[in-house]
């Protein structure tokens, strides 16, 4: 999970669980995608809620991008993340849901 840096919700190892992310805009690939339908999915299983999709590109630099300057948020395997510090970046494991 990637977001802008703010202080997590109190969670284990700073891990953030879906339901905390309900009101946050979120961006994702386009509809008819995998990544989109995995963001759709997952939000509505352990929201539930329908994520505020307003930014969407298939390309993952662009969704890190839009994390760090529209505010967004993000789920994205860690094939995609940056393989360094990044300052105006938080990712985050997603918390256990039941």
């Amino acid at each position: 999970m990637a977001r802008p840096p703010r202080p997590p919700p109190p969670s284990p190892l700073n891990a953030i669980p879906i339901p905390a992310l309900r009101d946050e805009v979120w961006t994702a690939s386009h509809t008819g995608t995998g990544h989109h339908a995995m963001i759709i999915g997952t939000c509505r299983a352990h929201g539930p809620f329908d994520p505020d999709l307003r930014h969407h590109s298939n390309d993952a630099d662009v969704l890190l991008e839009l994390v760090r300057r529209a505010g967004a948020v993000t789920l994205l395997p860690a094939l995609t993340l940056p393989q360094h510090d990044d300052p105006d970046l938080a990712i985050r494991p997603i918390a256990n849901t039941p």
